[in-house]
């Protein structure tokens, strides 16, 4: 079932909210001080909502890719500023109503040409 523009906008504020509350406690701004599971946790919900949310072969995705450069903990944890910014624009394109025309575009591009060849026949 195809999730509503405001679903959408109310997923995203519910994991910006859950991330920042892990690293709330952090005391540095690259997040070095959060333990591994709190990064883990936080870079795994991030990309989570961003592959769930994005539209395929969007930017968003495509970004998601290059916001982890290494691996393990620390590379996790410096995912999260990163993650939490490409998420912050998905929101921001849904509040626009950029991707919901897209995606209205595409449904009423599908369903017209189904009555037109429901037409021809």
């Amino acid at each position: 079932m195809p999730l509503d523009q405001q679903a959408i906008l109310q997923q995203i504020d519910a994991v910006r909210s859950h991330v920042d509350g892990l690293i709330s406690g952090s005391r540095h701004k690259d997040l070095s001080d959060l333990s591994d599971q709190g990064g883990s946790e936080a870079s795994t919900v991030l990309r989570s909502a961003i592959e769930r949310l994005a539209p395929q072969g969007s930017s968003y995705l495509r970004n998601i890719s290059q916001a982890t450069v290494y691996g393990g903990p620390q590379g996790l944890r410096s995912s999260i500023r990163s993650l939490m910014g490409i998420l912050s624009a998905l929101r921001l394109a849904y509040a626009s109503g950029y991707l919901q025309s897209v995606q209205e575009l595409a449904h009423a591009d599908v369903f017209t040409g189904s009555e037109e060849r429901d037409r021809m026949a």
